[in-house]
């Protein structure tokens, strides 16, 4: 979960959306570099609210907590299994 947050804390600024100044993106590309753009939004905000709600429950064990972990995590399996196996 923290392999997102370290590649992006490790990739230099000035190199992201940035390509060569001589290659020129088939439409194509275009359309790949932006579905890497949202997917990559995407995780950031899930795992920003995976780590809240896990930190809720780990910091203050109570019943309510575990409850909306595990609601969370069901939310999100079914997410996934939505965007990518149906």
């Amino acid at each position: 979960m923290l392999l997102p947050l370290l590649l992006c804390a490790i990739t230099p600024a000035h190199c992201q959306n940035h390509p060569l100044g001589s290659a020129h993106a088939t439409p194509e590309e275009r359309r790949a570099a932006e579905f890497v753009a949202r997917a990559e939004e995407e995780l950031l905000r899930d795992t920003q609210k995976a780590t809240i709600v896990a930190w809720a429950y780990y910091t203050n064990i109570t019943d309510h907590n575990e409850k909306a972990r595990l609601e969370y995590q069901v939310r999100m399996c079914n997410q996934t299994m939505r965007k990518y196996f149906f």
